[in-house]
């Protein structure tokens, strides 16, 4: 009997014991994981910087490694930053599907990241200016407007709400009184 107590507690400590060395395994993986991603966002960054957007294939692996970061380590404080990089990267190639994607999961995973307003201000922006949804962009606006009252981008907004239902024409000649161009 005394036999059978001890390798019952021979078993139930052999395995707890594997059971802490492939979760320390696993926290060792993703770290190894988490550097070698940041070595390769930092050698594409590095690209980048000397090729700029000339280079679309660069820009292309950069904007993927960021969302990939952000993807598996969606809790880690580079995560949003990495992710809001990605949607800047999106809007200066004119890929604007995937700025308006970033942007929008942006705002929705990061409310509390000081850059969210920044983010719902560019999905707005993409809408109006780039993609032609007016639509579109009056909600964001109207979202922005109700939830970041007092945010550096308030009068931009302010002002896109009235002008958003104007034509080119209008706009013109509304920028012509402004400036006195009469």
């Amino acid at each position: 009997m005394r036999v059978a107590i001890y390798l019952t507690v021979l078993v139930v400590f052999m395995s707890s014991c594997g059971n802490e060395s492939k979760k320390n395994h696993g926290k060792r993986a993703d770290v190894n994981q988490k550097e070698d991603l940041v070595r390769s966002i930092d050698s594409l960054e590095s690209i980048h910087a000397v090729k700029g957007a000339k280079d679309p294939y660069t820009v292309s692996k950069l904007i993927s490694a960021y969302s990939e970061y952000r993807n598996k380590f969606r809790k880690d404080e580079e995560a949003g930053d990495y992710f809001l990089k990605a949607g800047d990267l999106a809007m200066s190639v004119g890929d604007w599907d995937k700025a308006v994607e970033v942007f929008d999961n942006f705002y929705n995973d990061y409310t509390e990241h000081p850059y969210s307003d920044d983010a719902l201000f560019q999905l707005g922006f993409v809408f109006d200016f780039q993609l032609n949804d007016k639509s579109k962009a009056k909600q964001v606006y109207e979202h922005y407007f109700e939830h970041y009252g007092d945010s550096i981008h308030i009068d931009e907004v302010r002002a896109r709400l009235k002008d958003l239902n104007l034509t080119e024409e209008e706009l013109i000649e509304k920028f012509r009184k402004q400036n006195n161009l009469d």
